[in-house]
């Protein structure tokens, strides 16, 4: 009995997360699409990869961010503490970020895609990518403090 309550738990936590904020990668990842494929900035425009990655970070961060709350408060993640929420986040983003990377290498070396030019442009995507997590904590900041000081069960921060 307690597995089906912790299965439907995680079942709902992972459909107020996705409703919450799967919409912020995946309008990062149809805008990657379209400018690769629909308008080939990515060749046209080399600077145009930069900002991709920053909001890549800033819209993976926002959904862990989302599923960090969402899991505390179905008590998945056991109770929220702040720190332990950008900790979370942070490297969750991080992880996000070197995924991406290894989907672009695995692009170009079996899908004859070109978009690593080497290994400083793939830590520099990284490192952007990263900033845009650090933004985005930074932005919610405040939020997540309120949180932990006044944890209101409707709340979203």
């Amino acid at each position: 009995m307690k597995i089906q309550n912790q299965t439907a738990s995680i079942r709902q936590c992972a459909t107020k997360t996705v409703v919450e904020a799967g919409w912020a990668p995946t309008i990062v990842i149809a805008l990657h699409i379209l400018l690769s494929r629909g308008f080939n900035a990515y060749a046209a425009i080399p600077g145009v990869d930069l900002p991709m990655h920053f909001l890549g970070g800033v819209a993976m961060a926002f959904f862990f961010h989302r599923a960090s709350i969402n899991g505390s408060k179905r008590g998945l993640l056991g109770p929220f503490h702040p720190t332990t929420h950008v900790l979370l986040v942070f490297f969750a983003t991080c992880s996000a970020t070197v995924f991406w990377e290894f989907a672009e290498f695995v692009n170009d070396r079996y899908f004859d895609g070109h978009t690593q030019v080497g290994l400083t442009d793939t830590m520099v995507d990284m490192s952007i990518g990263i900033c845009g997590g650090i933004t985005l904590l930074s932005a919610v900041k405040r939020r997540v403090a309120r949180l932990d000081s006044h944890p209101v069960e409707g709340e979203s921060a």
